[in-house]
């Protein structure tokens, strides 16, 4: 639960931002973090809770990766409640990057919007769990990679600007 926090202060926090607003940021993120944390604490979500990281894809366990089996129609119920709860997530992610004219906001949105697609493709049967854990790890990595270039290239921007 925490890596996921962490990986959207990391995206949402790059040197070229005031701390003010870095802290700001951080602060309505924590919030809006904390709450999905609690969202997903109902029963709900049980049918599906060892079967997918409801976080973050960062916290899957081999377990789930290699999980052959595709959802049932209860544990359907379960994923379109989680799709939707992300969904609102994702919006309100969006709203506070805009609000701090994140320049990672590109890099967020493609992760989320990707694991939305995953989502849908899980709940309609196309993919197990296992491919379903698996495609997520690998927009999660993707958009980890994405933010590590961005930001080394802003800081040899600054270098360059300083000679």
């Amino acid at each position: 639960m925490k890596q996921l926090s962490i990986l959207l202060l990391t995206l949402i926090s790059i040197p070229v931002f005031s701390q003010q607003n870095t802290d700001a940021q951080r602060t309505e993120n924590e919030r809006l973090m904390a709450k999905y944390r609690q969202d997903l604490s109902v029963k709900t979500f049980d049918p599906i809770r060892e079967k997918v990281a409801l976080i973050s894809p960062d916290q899957t366990p081999f377990s789930i990766l290699i999980d052959q089996t595709k959802p049932t129609e209860g544990e359907k119920v379960a994923i379109l409640e989680w799709g939707k709860r992300r969904e609102r997530l994702y919006r309100e992610q969006d709203q506070l990057a805009a609000k701090y004219e994140n320049p990672y906001a590109s890099i967020i949105r493609s992760m989320n919007f990707g694991q939305l697609l995953l989502t849908a493709d899980l709940y309609n049967g196309s993919l197990t769990y296992g491919e379903f854990n698996k495609r997520r790890m690998e927009i999660y990595l993707g958009g980890l990679e994405k933010r590590d270039r961005m930001q080394r290239l802003h800081e040899y921007e600054g270098e360059s600007d300083k000679r």
